[in-house]
């Protein structure tokens, strides 16, 4: 006896040391997503694609240098070069209109439009790490428990088989116990399998190619619950609103653009003539137009109109998910802390004091080991079915930051 109390009092004490495993924060999983997540990046360089092409755009096209030859090689007086005409020019086009100006003006509003990408993608990535991160916390608390209800059933197996000679336990109490056993054993497995997938989605999000392997911790998880006045308040604010704001407004400069493309572009030479035949020198000038009598781009035009259209009511549609989405979300967080509550505070108290009992009332023989068992068992479960519902209200709690990713940020929370 005084043995197991030595070990159970080393027990405590190695338990109590600080671990000497890494940590691994939310805020730095998230940092390192920002950094290292190969989707992200991909984003921001789509932006750089944009800002070349609308640099690209305003750049005024290079001039030409053109030489001509004319009365060469030909018969009679035009047989050599003593005839010859010879022009050097340059050719410069000018765009009317302010064609490039609105041209860059269009390039520019996408260019702004792949810049707000890059944040919806910020935030799209905060709530993929967020819903990760906590279930790879609760993957390693519900394991736990898990094999604490493992446990107990090998016990009660153990004690059923060794009570069976003596007549106080069935042959249907031992095979049923066993069944109860070899569902444990696949819950088991099943977690650890779970387990590891979570550890590896994580890594992934953070960009590694390896599983998580540092200890998860609870502080700097967005707890704070949001009223249902302040999301409707902050909605407007919301990044996944500004990236189709942004779009309706790239696709109102490509109607400009459009339109402007129906002026003319202006072609002027200026150069100098040579006359071979004379050794005289003479100035050329020249300029050229087109006329917009049959093309005038109404494809185009129209086509753009219908384009920021379809903008305009894909910004009414992602206005109306994301108040249903945070709507949904914003009662899952609030019913599964109801949840939560109740078991913590009624529930689990009770199957505490249920298993209490049985404890006591096996060792005055009121009971059997089977009922002291379950017992156990009932507090181990409701011990998960708490854990399941406060996962539920913190992944809610992250959706709902994340959705509201620039409001958030510009009140300083995060």
């Amino acid at each position: 006896m005084q043995g197991k109390k030595w070990l159970l009092g080393a027990w405590l004490f190695i338990s109590l040391l600080p671990s000497a495993q890494a940590a691994l924060s939310f805020s730095t999983a998230i940092a390192r997503a920002y950094q290292n997540n190969p989707d992200l990046q991909a984003q921001i360089l789509e932006a750089e694609v944009a800002r070349g092409a609308m640099i690209q755009s305003g750049l005024f096209p290079n001039p030409i240098i053109a030489l001509e030859a004319e009365n060469i090689g030909g018969s009679g007086d035009f047989k050599a070069i003593e005839s010859a005409e010879t022009t050097l020019s340059i050719v410069q086009d000018f765009p009317l209109g302010h064609q490039l100006k609105a041209a860059q003006q269009a390039k520019y509003a996408g260019y702004m439009q792949k810049i707000t990408a890059i944040e919806r993608k910020k935030a799209e990535l905060y709530i993929q790490v967020g819903i990760a991160y906590v279930d790879l916390r609760y993957a390693k608390e519900n394991m736990s428990l898990i094999k604490q209800l493992f446990s107990i059933e090998q016990d009660i197996v153990a004690k059923i088989t060794e009570q069976l000679p003596q007549g106080m336990h069935s042959e249907l109490d031992l095979a049923f116990a066993k069944i109860e056993l070899g569902k444990a054993q696949t819950n088991l497995i099943q977690a650890e399998l779970y387990l590891k997938q979570q550890k590896m989605l994580l890594g992934r999000l953070i960009g590694q190619k390896h599983p998580v392997s540092e200890t998860l911790m609870d502080k700097g998880l967005p707890h704070k619950m949001l009223s249902w006045k302040q999301i409707k308040n902050r909605l407007t604010k919301s990044v996944f609103l500004d990236e189709k704001r942004m779009a309706s407004r790239s696709r109102k400069q490509e109607i400009i653009a459009a339109k402007r493309q129906v002026y003319p572009t202006l072609s002027l030479q200026l150069g100098g003539r040579h006359f071979a035949d004379d050794n005289q020198n003479a100035f050329v000038v020249s300029a050229a137009s087109g006329l917009p009598i049959f093309n005038k781009k109404q494809g185009e035009i129209k086509s753009a109109e219908a384009q920021y259209t379809q903008s305009l009511e894909a910004l009414r549609a992602q206005d109306l998910d994301l108040n249903a989405q945070l709507y949904a979300l914003y009662w899952e967080a609030v019913l599964s802390k109801q949840a939560a509550d109740n078991i913590e505070q009624v529930v689990l108290p009770l199957a505490k004091e249920a298993a209490k009992l049985a404890a006591e009332g096996y060792e005055k023989g009121r009971y059997q080991y089977l009922e002291l068992a379950k017992a156990y068992s009932t507090v181990i479960n409701k011990k998960r079915e708490y854990q399941n519902y406060h996962a539920q209200k913190d992944k809610a709690i992250i959706q709902i930051y994340g959705y509201l990713f620039a409001a958030m940020k510009s009140v300083g929370e995060k």
